[in-house]
């Protein structure tokens, strides 16, 4: 699986452009749970739950929800941006690996790709 990931660093240190975003910064991103809402009440499925169901379009979702989020934390538990973007590559495979599992565990998704990424990101640290 092979996700684009695509950032900028903005002057004050926040990201913006991850994946076709309109411009908005991390902060912004990240507390717009109106997306999750939108794109989870599609089939009423979670994208873990649709990622698992071989949905088409759930990874894509998957990247446009929760991209910014995975970025931030790759890019401050990393060394370098290249260390970021391979990072952020391997935690969406993490997730897309995952998803099948997801069901079996009482916990948000959101949670869930959180403590993925966590996971994965604790080798990258120095």
């Amino acid at each position: 699986m092979k996700v684009n990931l695509s950032h900028r660093e903005n002057a004050d240190g926040s990201h913006s452009h991850f994946r076709g975003f309109e411009e908005t910064t991390l902060m912004e991103e990240t507390m717009n749970t109106s997306v999750t809402r939108t794109i989870r009440n599609r089939n009423s499925l979670t994208i873990l739950q649709r990622i698992a169901a071989k949905d088409k379009t759930a990874v894509a979702d998957c990247v446009d929800v929760y991209g910014n989020f995975i970025w931030a934390l790759a890019r401050k538990l990393t060394a370098s941006r290249e260390e970021a973007e391979t990072a952020a590559q391997e935690i969406f495979t993490d997730i897309w690996r995952y998803a099948e599992r997801a069901d079996k565990v009482p916990s948000a998704e959101s949670l869930l790709i959180a403590l993925i990424a966590r996971q994965r990101l604790i080798k990258y640290l120095h």
